[in-house]
């Protein structure tokens, strides 16, 4: 019996060390290990069919026509019919996008984030788009928390909260 807790403890005490080595590498981008490109992830097949089949969580519409839709794996989804239909835009991360603020037809935000159980360790990613969602640009030189909303009053003033972790205990 104590030979097994101290192998559990063992076990812990490695993957505690590797996902501790990984943290800069995998959170910088907010992005797990895959391809170096993030526009390969918005290409292929299979990750087109996640893509479709993500959750989502945040909705914003400018006007009766025009609206984004953001969720789970990176996804973006953008309106011109009021909803009728529906075009996947390449964000170009694969976090959970909780919410998206669109001051106008081509500016907007979309943040979110991933988290490490293990270690508590998080991301943010912070997303900006002056021409409607074509082009989402990460902020990459940002270093935030998982993100979890966002409330700007133009496109310069605002605010984001965002999860507590160890590095960022008040969120």
């Amino acid at each position: 019996m104590a030979s097994h807790g101290r192998q559990a403890w063992i076990v812990n005490w490695l993957v505690g060390a590797m996902l501790t080595a990984c943290w800069p590498c995998s959170l910088a981008s907010a992005q797990p290990p895959g391809p170096e490109r993030p526009t390969d992830i918005d290409t292929s097949p299979q990750w087109r069919a996640m893509q479709e089949d993500a959750e989502l969580h945040g909705v914003w519409f400018v006007d009766a026509q025009q609206g984004w839709a953001v969720g789970d794996r990176g996804v973006v989804w953008h309106t011109t019919d009021g909803g009728r239909n529906w075009q996947l835009q390449a964000s170009g991360v694969r976090s959970r996008l909780p919410p998206i603020q669109m001051f106008n037809a081509q500016q907007g935000l979309a943040v979110g984030g991933i988290r490490q159980d293990y270690t508590r360790a998080s991301g943010g990613v912070l997303l900006r788009t002056a021409d409607g969602g074509q082009n989402w640009q990460l902020d990459a030189a940002l270093m935030l928390p998982a993100l979890g909303g966002v409330k700007f009053v133009d496109p310069m003033h605002g605010w984001a909260f965002g999860e507590s972790s160890a590095m960022f205990p008040s969120g």
